[in-house]
């Protein structure tokens, strides 16, 4: 309870110094970082205090942890107490007071962090304890973990994953400094004596430097650099420090996250304690430091005591339990406790008396008192020869399973000890049990029957089994025995069995002997003969295929094998055992022929017979067609039916086989025949031809186009050709029919395509003007016979004539199209189409005064201006004194009255325009006046 309050507090005022009392009122005192030693004094009444004593954790996010010392050292009113305690590393330099240093990096992610400074206890300046701090993270891409402090030297090992991490202390040096990965990076510095190693930088990219070491009673190494570029990189982590504990107080290792810290409790007045525990009956001794003017003794069952060191003679059970002690006259009133342990005498059972058959395990079953140890041991000085026994899983087990080798009578003892009483013993005896018998048997009258006995002698025996021990029965001879093995068991009164093996054997057996297997053809006969192992005997012969009882013996005609059983009967009645023959007979005749084949006409095929197997060669062949062969097993001959045919071949052997009698077809395929037609066989110039597929369609498999020009088309319904000009043109169809007969056909000249007429023409005058607009058109077309004029907007509109006179409306511009539909003589056409313009005459108007004043009328100043070429045409406009103030490019474009951004003057400007004819690139230049008026 007390370490449970403390450790609470303990967690509560982590990063707090302070002073509180615990439920018993002890002073705690706890102690956080400072950065500086811390000094405690020990208070009245005290004899000792309980340090629990932190080391702080390595830096970074995986620092190791630092180790924690549970410490009671003693010490005397107003001794001075130092105490330091160690702090993480929050970055690149090392926790106070002693953690190694990390080092910087190009970048701060990747600078590695110190090692976790130790904490130390000394009294009146002489050192009591050190616990080490933990290894500070790896630089780099890694951060590799530190190593923690431990006791003894570091705990675990510092991270590595290139720079190699440093090593961890010991009790009498530092931990060595890592290794850089590759030659050219620096080593960590090793540890001294309360001070850890500093970690190594990175000479070659700063990236990747070591981690620091764990302050210690010899502090932890620092870690080795990495020497590379590109990621991942990362320094080896700081070792771990070691702690020093030369009272050999408890210590955990790799505990303590963070700053370090000590906790404090001063164990003041006088202790109470006892020389427990006590076994019922025995004499109870309490005990009290000196120190007090008198004492106050109280506990259970009504005890009270004024001396310092007070008994209690024939201690109970209720003797047991909290004895409180009052020190009076020694300035500290605060009672101490001890606590006494009484404890009853074992009661070990051994369990009861057994009988077990020898070959089965023991099972012992004892019964103990709860915490208490126990062993067996066994006596077997009755027993000879000297057995041996075996105990699992060992003799130490309460209820062991024993295995012994020897019948006799075991006397197994248990022994019970609780650590307190005496040891208390009880005994089991066990009797192991063995029987034991002889067997004699009677054989069966003759080869065959069951009329055999067994007998068996045991005088031990209750019962028997002549089964293998599913029944049992109380009558020592069973009969009803053939021959064979047979298991038999006798059993004693302790259920204990024997068993053995009994063999029966026959009487002189009567052997039967048979004519060896023989081989027949199909049809055949076969001979056969048996005899027995005693001539002259006079013998029954049994056949399994006839009721005939004599020695020698024909089968009937076999078409199939046929196994034939035959035993004898002697005069006695007694019989032999069975002969078998196997009369094989040979297999039927067999053969391939080819299969059916289908042919076109007038193409020969080869049918044939082979594989030819089974009754007895050479084989005769003979086809249908008078082809023949023998001694062979195949033949091939070629037909070239005029239509279909089945052939049938017979094969026969040497012997009595029945003949084989083969047959195959030859089907005659008729030819497709193959058709087409086209939509239309006559075209006009450009032509493109629909073809259409007419061959009949059960009598198609597939097809073939080829058509002009030098195409081909497989299996399509309907083609088209590419467009064919003037000419005659042919068509080839090639047909396979689904059994593979093909037939063509070539149409000679089956397409053909007519010329096309050109049309074009011509009109005059050209151009035509606006105010001269009666045109005549002319006919340039070629191989044209009927002409089509189309003329909108024009009188007349439409006509037929071949060189026709219009006229377009007077004084109009336009566009105008003109479309000639020509045709030829065999009725092709050709059109044409081309537009007519009627151009403007050759018109200037430019207005002589405007008004830029702002309103929104005549604003500015623009000429209007047609028949002239657009991109040919310039403006100028000058002042009165000859300087241009105005020029532009785009008839269309007008003039604000601005120059250079600013009003003009009121009065009179000269302007000048000159362009070009659009016809004939015709000069025209005209000038004249334009007046603003503001």
């Amino acid at each position: 309870m007390m370490k449970t309050s403390i450790l609470s507090l303990y967690l509560i005022l982590f990063f707090t110094s302070c002073s509180f009392y615990n439920l018993y009122g002890q002073q705690i005192d706890v102690f956080g970082p400072t950065g500086s030693a811390q000094t405690y004094t020990v208070p009245p009444c005290t004899e000792s205090i309980s340090v629990v004593l932190s080391g702080a954790g390595g830096g970074g996010p995986n620092g190791g942890l630092g180790a924690v010392l549970d410490l009671t050292v003693p010490v005397q009113p107003g001794d001075e107490v130092t105490i330091i305690v160690g702090e993480t590393a929050t970055g690149v330099a090392g926790g106070y007071p002693n953690g190694g240093n990390g080092q910087t990096a190009n970048n701060t992610g990747n600078a590695s962090f110190g090692g976790g400074g130790s904490s130390m206890i000394y009294v009146n300046g002489v050192l009591v304890a050190v616990a080490g701090g933990g290894g500070g993270t790896g630089g780099g891409t890694q951060d590799s973990g530190g190593a923690s402090g431990g006791c003894n030297t570091g705990s675990g090992t510092a991270g590595a994953p290139f720079g190699v991490g440093g090593g961890n202390a010991s009790q009498t040096a530092g931990g060595a400094g890592g290794p850089p990965w590759i030659s050219s990076g620096n080593s960590g510095q090793p540890g001294s004596s309360m001070q850890g190693g500093n970690g190594a930088t990175d000479p070659c990219y700063n990236n990747s430097p070591g981690g620091g070491g764990g302050g210690g009673y010899f502090g932890g190494g620092g870690g080795g650099s990495d020497c590379f570029g590109s990621s991942p990189y990362g320094g080896g982590a700081g070792g771990g420090g070691s702690s020093y504990n030369p009272s050999g107080d408890p210590c955990t290792p790799a505990q303590n996250a963070g700053n370090g810290q000590a906790v404090v409790t001063a164990n003041a007045g006088v202790a109470a304690s006892n020389s427990g525990p006590y076994c019922v009956g025995s004499t109870i001794q309490l005990n009290a430091t000196a120190g007090a003017a008198s004492y106050e003794w109280t506990g259970p069952n009504g005890f009270t005591s004024n001396l310092q060191n007070p008994t209690i003679p024939n201690a109970t059970i209720a003797n047991a339990g909290t004895y409180t002690l009052i020190g009076v006259g020694t300035g500290c009133d605060e009672p101490s406790t001890t606590q006494v342990v009484v404890v009853a005498p074992p009661t070990p059972n051994a369990g009861p008396d057994t009988v077990i058959c020898l070959g089965q395990p023991i099972p012992l079953n004892g019964t103990i008192t709860a915490g208490s140890t126990i062993a067996w041991t066994v006596n077997t000085t009755s027993i000879t020869p000297t057995p041996t026994v075996t105990f699992q899983p060992n003799a130490s087990s309460v209820s062991p399973t024993v295995t012994v080798n020897q019948p006799g009578v075991y006397t197994f003892t248990l022994s019970e000890n609780n650590g307190v009483c005496p040891a208390v013993t009880d005994q089991v005896q066990v009797t192991v049990s063995r029987t034991t018998h002889t067997t004699s048997w009677t054989g069966p009258s003759c080869a065959g029957m069951t009329d055999g006995t067994i007998t068996v002698t045991n005088p031990d025996a209750v019962e028997y089994s002549y089964d293998g021990g599913t029944t049992w029965v109380t009558n020592a001879t069973q009969g009803g025995y053939g021959v064979g093995t047979y298991t038999v068991f006798s059993r004693n009164q302790y259920g204990c069995s024997f068993s053995s093996s009994v063999t029966i054997t026959e009487p002189d057996q009567l052997y039967v002997f048979a004519s060896e297997d023989t081989l027949i053809c199909q049809n055949g006969s076969a001979d056969l003969v048996a005899y027995t192992s005693a001539p002259g005997m006079t013998t029954l012969y049994h056949w399994s295929h006839t009721s005939s009882t004599d020695s020698a013996v024909t089968t009937v005609p076999l078409t199939n094998n046929l196994t034939i059983e035959v035993y004898a009967e002697g005069p006695g009645g007694c019989l032999s055992d069975t002969a078998e023959i196997i009369v094989s007979v040979r297999p039927p005749l067999s053969g391939t022929i080819s299969p059916y084949d289908t042919i076109c006409p007038g193409y020969p095929t080869t049918i044939g017979v082979s594989y030819i197997s089974g009754g007895l060669a050479p084989y005769n062949i003979l086809w249908d067609t008078g082809d023949i062969t023998s001694g062979a097993s195949s033949m091939e001959i070629t037909v070239n039916p005029p239509q279909t045919h089945m052939y049938t071949v017979t094969i026969t052997d040497v012997c009595e086989t029945t003949p084989l009698v083969l047959s195959t077809q030859v089907y005659v395929a008729p030819l497709p025949v193959p058709l087409m037609s086209a939509v239309e066989p006559e075209l006009c110039e450009p032509a493109v031809f629909e073809i259409h597929y007419e061959t009949d369609a059960a009598m198609t498999q597939s097809y073939v186009w080829y058509y002009p020009t030098g195409e081909s088309a497989i299996n399509e319904p309907v083609i088209y050709t590419d467009t064919l000009m003037e000419g005659k043109y042919n068509v080839q169809l090639i047909v396979t029919s689904p059994l593979g007969c093909i037939d063509s056909v070539t149409m000679i000249d089956f397409l053909t395509v007519q010329a096309k007429p050109v049309a074009d023409f011509s009109w005059s005058p050209n151009p035509v003007l606006m105010f001269n607009t009666e045109v005549h058109f002319q006919n340039l077309s070629h191989l044209d016979v009927e002409y089509d004029w189309s003329l909108p907007g024009a009188v007349p509109s439409y006509s037929n004539l071949e060189r026709p006179k219009v006229t377009y409306p007077d004084g109009e511009t336009g566009t105008y199209p003109v479309t000639l539909i020509v045709t030829s003589e065999m009725g092709c056409t050709d059109t044409i189409t081309k537009n007519l313009i009627v151009y403007p005459e050759v018109t200037l108007y430019a207005p002589n005064t405007f008004t830029p004043d702002g309103d929104e009328y005549n604003q500015n100043w623009k000429v209007y201006i047609q028949g002239v070429d657009v991109y040919a045409f310039n403006l100028q406009v000058f002042n009165r004194w000859g300087e241009m103030v105005f020029e532009n490019h785009d008839s269309n474009e007008g003039w604000d009255g601005m120059y250079n951004g600013k009003p003009v003057p009121t009065g009179m400007y000269t302007w000048k325009i000159s362009a070009r004819d659009i016809h004939n690139d015709g000069k025209y230049e005209w000038n004249g006046y334009v007046t603003i008026l503001r």
